[in-house]
C-alpha cells in the first residue's frame, strides 16, 4: 500500500506539471514561432509493480500554418532550420521571424537580438529584398544572406524563453538546406487550443480520480493504525 501511495503521489505531482505545460501552450496561442511541449513520464515495471519515473518535458517543432502579414521585415521558414540569433555575443535559434530594423539600421527580432546573415549581423539602408533561398538585397543589390541554421534530429536544444532555442552541449550547428523564406509572412504558434483543451480536461480527471484513491488508502491506513493500536 505504500508504494501504491507513492506512485500515486508520482501520478498526481506529473499530472500537475502537465497542467502547467498545458496553460503555457495556451498562452502562447498568438505567439509567432512558439512550439508547444509535452510531457512523458517513464514507468518501470518491477516485481508486477508499476515504478513512476523522472517527468520529461519535450518541445514539439512540428511547423506552424504561414501567415501573410503584407510586412516586408516579417519572414517565415518553411520547411527545416531556424534563423540565427545573436545576443551579447551569443547565439540562439527562432522560427519567429517577427524583424523590424533598430535605430542604426540592424534588422533584430522583436524585443530581442541582432538577426544572424553568412556575414555577421544584417544592417539594411533602403527597401529590402528578400528571396526563397534568404538572399538580401538592398536596391536590387544583394548584401548577405539569411544564416538557416539547423540540427541533426531530434534537435539538441532548450528553450530559452517562449520563442528561442539555445544549442546543448557538443550540439553541432549545421547549415540547414532544406527550406525555402517567405518575405512578408510569419509562423504562428504550432498549438492546437482545442487539442490543449482536451488534454487539460483529461489531466484534470485523472487528478482527480487519483486524489480519491489516494484518500482511500489514507483512510485505510489510518483505520489499520488505531486498531493495532487497540490492539
Amino acid at each position: 500500500m505504500i508504494r501504491d501511495i507513492q506512485n500515486l503521489s508520482k501520478d498526481m505531482i506529473s499530472r500537475i506539471i502537465k497542467q502547467e505545460v498545458i496553460a503555457n501552450n495556451l498562452a502562447n496561442i498568438n505567439t509567432a514561432g512558439f512550439k508547444k511541449d509535452r510531457v512523458f513520464q517513464k514507468e518501470l515495471d518491477s516485481a508486477g509493480n508499476r515504478i513512476k519515473e523522472d517527468v520529461n518535458e519535450v518541445t514539439v517543432f512540428q511547423q506552424g500554418a504561414l501567415r501573410d502579414t503584407g510586412n516586408p521585415l516579417d519572414l517565415a521558414i518553411s520547411g527545416d532550420g531556424f534563423f540565427t540569433i545573436d545576443i551579447d555575443g551569443k547565439q540562439y535559434y527562432t522560427r519567429d521571424g517577427h524583424f523590424y530594423i533598430d535605430s542604426t539600421g540592424f534588422l533584430r527580432l522583436t524585443n530581442s537580438g541582432l538577426v544572424m546573415g553568412e556575414n555577421g549581423p544584417i544592417q539594411i539602408n533602403g527597401e529590402v529584398e528578400i528571396d526563397k533561398n534568404g538572399r538580401v538585397a538592398v536596391k536590387g543589390e544583394e548584401i548577405d544572406r539569411i544564416k538557416i541554421s539547423t540540427f541533426t534530429q531530434p534537435y539538441p536544444l532548450k528553450k530559452h524563453g517562449n520563442t528561442l532555442f539555445e544549442a546543448l552541449d557538443n550540439a553541432e550547428e549545421l547549415p540547414a538546406d532544406n527550406y525555402s523564406v517567405l518575405q512578408g509572412y510569419v509562423e504562428e504558434s504550432n498549438v492546437n487550443p482545442v487539442e490543449e483543451m482536451v488534454r487539460m480536461m483529461t489531466t484534470l480527471r485523472y487528478f482527480e480520480a487519483d486524489q480519491r484513491v489516494l484518500k482511500t488508502h489514507d483512510e485505510l491506513l489510518d483505520k489499520a493504525a488505531n486498531q493495532i493500536g487497540r490492539v
